[in-house]
C-alpha cells in the first residue's frame, strides 16, 4: 500500500514540474516594455568557457537572496540562456508560482507578472531550446534545474530549486544547471509561504532581480572586443538550436557583467 501511495506522489510531482511549461512555443511573454527575446547564439554559449566561475544571486522581495553557482560545463546552453534573460531584466517582477513545502520552489514564468493567476505556469520567453540532460547528475537539496516541456524535453525560462535532501526520481528528467551555495534560508522562506491546494502562494512572492557575477574575468577582456567585431560582421548568427536569426546582433549581453570581481 505504501509503495503505491509513494508512486502516485512521485508521478504527481514530476507532472507538476513539467506540465506547466507546455505552451512555450505558442505563447509569447506578456511585455510592458515590448522587448523581444531570443535563445543564446553559439558565440554566446562559447563565451562561457572564459570564466572560472559564474554565480547568480536571486533576490526575492522581503525574503532574502539565493546565490547559485552556475554549471556551464554541464549545461552551457541553459546557463547562457539564464544569464541572457537575467541581464535583460526578464526575471524582474516574476513570481514564484508553485511552492511545495519541503520539496521545491518554482518560478520563471512571465505570465505571473500580472494579477491574473489563471495562466501562471503556462508561459515562457517565446522560444524553447533542447534540454541538456545528464542521466547520472544527482538531484539533491540546492539543485537548480530547468522546468521543461514534458512532451519534447524543451526548456524555456522556468526553473525550480530542490529543497528536499534528495529527489532521485527526478534524475535524468530535467536540465540541472546550478547549485545553491548561499541563501538556503531565503529559499526555505519561500517554501514556507501559505499556498492553496495547487501549491500557488496565497500572497505574491516576487523576484526583484537576478544579478550575475563572474570570477577571474580579466583574462577574457581582449577576446570580448574580437567577439563583438566578429558578431557585427556576421548578422545572421546561428543560435544554439541550429536555426538562424536574421537580425543584426546587438551588444552581447553575456559580455558585460557590470561589477566583476
Amino acid at each position: 500500500m505504501f509503495g503505491i501511495a509513494k508512486s502516485v506522489i512521485i508521478i504527481m510531482v514530476v507532472a507538476s514540474l513539467s506540465a506547466c511549461s507546455l505552451p512555450f512555443l505558442k505563447k509569447a511573454p506578456p511585455e510592458a516594455s515590448g522587448a523581444e527575446y531570443f535563445p543564446p547564439t553559439k558565440e554566446e554559449v562559447a563565451a562561457l568557457d572564459q570564466f572560472e566561475e559564474i554565480r547568480a544571486t536571486i533576490r526575492v522581495m522581503d525574503l532574502g537572496s539565493i546565490t547559485v553557482q552556475l554549471m556551464p560545463e554541464k549545461a552551457p546552453v541553459a546557463v547562457a540562456n539564464f544569464i541572457k534573460l537575467a541581464k535583460a531584466n526578464f526575471y524582474n517582477g516574476i513570481k514564484f508560482h508553485r511552492v511545495i513545502k519541503g520539496f521545491m520552489i518554482q518560478t520563471g514564468d512571465p505570465n505571473s507578472k500580472d494579477s491574473d493567476s489563471t495562466d501562471d505556469g503556462l508561459g515562457g520567453p517565446g522560444y524553447t531550446f533542447p534540454a541538456e540532460i545528464i542521466p547520472e547528475e544527482s538531484v539533491v537539496r540546492g539543485t537548480l534545474a530547468m522546468s521543461s516541456d514534458s512532451a519534447s524535453t524543451n526548456n524555456g525560462s522556468q526553473f525550480f530549486i530542490i529543497l528536499t535532501e534528495s529527489a532521485p526520481w527526478l534524475e535524468g528528467r530535467y536540465t540541472v544547471f546550478g547549485r545553491v551555495t548561499q541563501g538556503f534560508q531565503a529559499a526555505d522562506n519561500v517554501a514556507m509561504v501559505p499556498t492553496d491546494g495547487s501549491g500557488r502562494p496565497l500572497s505574491d512572492v516576487v523576484i526583484s532581480s537576478i544579478v550575475i557575477d563572474a570570477v577571474d574575468a580579466n583574462k577574457w577582456q581582449d577576446k570580448v572586443g574580437e567577439d563583438l567585431k566578429n558578431l557585427e560582421k556576421n548578422p545572421a548568427s546561428k543560435n544554439a538550436t541550429g536555426t538562424t536569426n536574421q537580425t543584426t546582433p546587438k551588444k552581447n549581453p553575456l559580455f558585460d557583467f557590470g561589477g566583476i570581481k
